[in-house]
């Protein structure tokens, strides 16, 4: 369920977040023996919660016009003209039988063209094999099945390491794409709520308008130094696909020379002897005698692993968007009011965001915040989640619920986004129109469960570890954890109350830092992981 955190520009919260977190530092050094070499914790019941933190504009509504994010069949309608609802109040839900068989054929999508990436990796021949091919299926009864084809197979080391580093810095480009449009996003929304020119080439002429439009600029730096990380990374890919390419060149011309007779064929391990190289350009060999119908494996270049890559991301957003959609099978008031018109019958057919298919409340008065958010994030968000929200220049939060999660009809790409509406609850009088707010949706919280601090918390990949300190031994632990919190992180097995993880190594220096590590401080071994500013 956790994933990598963009790097959105975050206003308000930073030094609440701060604060906290440091809190929960001075707790867990309280734990630390001087003579250990460590600084440590000892895990123990909190209260824990997560948040997703984003940047988004308030507006005034007085009416609201909803209808289902998704197409599908209307189950039922709750409401009727006349009716008072209040935000939140579910007003009609969906038949999901539909979005169920997509999601389905969703994640059969996802498991070919992860099958595709796997065999090419392999250096497995697939019928039909090349960029953007598909892997036979059968399908029976609704369950789908692959037919996977007969392949030769030979190991390379060098070449599998370059495929890799291919593979490797395409991710990077992906990740850092999506920083990068996210951080753009940021800066146009703030920008534009305080009337100040969203581009990255604006340059303050004065102090004055420096003063007046901190934020934007501030944002601005963020999206600037985002958009410099994705050119360092695009370069990277560029130079790994360069690599790979040469080297795959490389083996061909060995190849033909070794058939010429040129060169004394290698007598070192290929990883299948039987079926040495006969495929100029290719990695495998010729089918051994008795199946010479099986396909010789080719060795996909750069162009085709990043091809197969992308095929994966795409079905992956698939899979994202469809459990959303299966998510989103009930529309909500988004504000407080009387229900006008109710223009949705059940049983009837419905499309995504129809004008006319629709329910219309007029509203008491009120205000709403409207946010976007990444495709990582979008499975952490329902209908119904509490937010906190701290507009900006106030230290008074005011409290929400999202009402509202918009679906995007383009799909497969790594930087779209999702709207995201949050109304407001309680006492706007305050409230500006068009003014910008941090908002922090609560996505997972406990109340008293077993934790430890967040900077005790490993992350390789989405495999969490802890180090556990038992007299002068350590030990590394894999542990699962739930909530994430600021200060304390839940765990949810591999620890018990009681035992004593580590935080920093004293003796090790900082990370980046050229001191030795002799004054001690804490690291953060949690690098890449969804945290609030100030552990990252």
């Amino acid at each position: 369920m956790h994933r990598l955190s963009s790097n959105k520009f975050k206003i308000a919260t930073v030094a609440v977040v701060v604060v906290v977190a440091l809190a929960g530092i001075a707790v867990a050094a309280a734990g630390q023996d001087p003579g250990s070499g460590y600084r440590t914790a000892t895990a123990s019941f909190q209260a824990v919660q997560e948040t997703l933190d984003e940047v988004g504009t308030i507006a005034p509504v007085a009416q609201a016009t909803v209808s289902f994010p998704v197409a599908g069949t209307v189950a039922s309608v709750d409401v009727a003209a006349g009716d008072s609802v209040t935000a939140g109040q579910v007003l009609a839900t969906l038949d999901t039988a539909s979005l169920e068989a997509n999601l389905r054929t969703a994640q059969a999508a996802l498991d070919r063209a992860e099958l595709t990436l796997e065999q090419a990796e392999n250096g497995e021949a697939v019928t039909g094999g090349g960029a953007g091919a598909t892997i036979p299926a059968m399908t029976t009864g609704g369950a789908v099945t692959f037919q996977l084809i007969a392949a030769t197979t030979s190991v390379d080391a060098e070449l599998q390491a370059a495929q890799q580093a291919v593979l490797d810095a395409k991710k990077q480009v992906d990740a850092d794409m999506l920083a990068a449009h996210e951080a753009l996003e940021s800066a146009h929304q703030i920008c534009a709520a305080l009337g100040e020119p969203a581009s990255l080439d604006a340059q303050a002429t004065d102090d004055s308008a420096v003063d007046d439009a901190t934020a934007c600029y501030d944002a601005l730096e963020v999206a600037l130094a985002a958009q410099q990380q994705l050119s360092t990374s695009q370069q990277a890919l560029n130079d790994a696909a360069t690599a790979l390419d040469d080297l795959l060149a490389q083996r061909a011309t060995e190849t033909s020379e070794q058939e010429s007779g040129e060169t004394p064929a290698p007598t070192g391990d290929t990883g299948n002897t039987t079926q040495p190289p006969t495929n100029g350009g290719t990695e495998g060999g010729t089918a051994p005698p008795g199946n010479n119908s099986a396909p010789e494996a080719a060795s996909p270049s750069s162009e085709d692993l990043i091809a197969y890559q992308a095929e994966v991301d795409a079905a992956a957003l698939d899979i994202t968007v469809a459990e959303q959609a299966l998510q989103q099978a009930i529309v909500v008031a988004p504000i407080d009011g009387t229900v006008v018109s109710v223009d949705i019958v059940a049983g009837e057919d419905v499309s995504a965001a129809s004008d006319e298919q629709t329910i219309s409340i007029a509203g008491n008065g009120g205000y709403e915040l409207t946010a976007t958010v990444s495709v990582t994030d979008l499975p952490d968000l329902e209908i119904g989640q509490v937010a906190t929200i701290l507009p900006d220049g106030t230290s008074t939060t005011l409290t929400g619920k999202v009402v509202d999660i918009g679906l995007v009809a383009t799909t497969g790409t790594s930087d779209t986004t999702y709207p995201v509406t949050i109304s407001i609850e309680g006492d706007t009088a305050g409230v500006r129109s068009g003014s910008v707010a941090s908002v922090a949706v609560v996505i997972d919280e406990g109340d008293d469960v077993l934790s430890v601090p967040t900077t005790a918390i490993h992350n390789d990949n989405g495999n969490y570890t802890v180090t556990v300190l038992d007299g002068d031994t350590t030990e590394t632990v894999t542990v699962e954890v739930g909530a994430i919190g600021p200060a304390w992180t839940e765990i949810r097995s591999g620890l018990e109350e009681g035992d004593v993880v580590v935080i920093a190594d004293l003796d090790e220096p900082l990370p980046g830092s050229a001191n030795d590590g002799s004054t001690g401080g804490t690291q953060n071994p949690f690098g890449g992981f969804r945290g609030p500013p100030g552990l990252n």
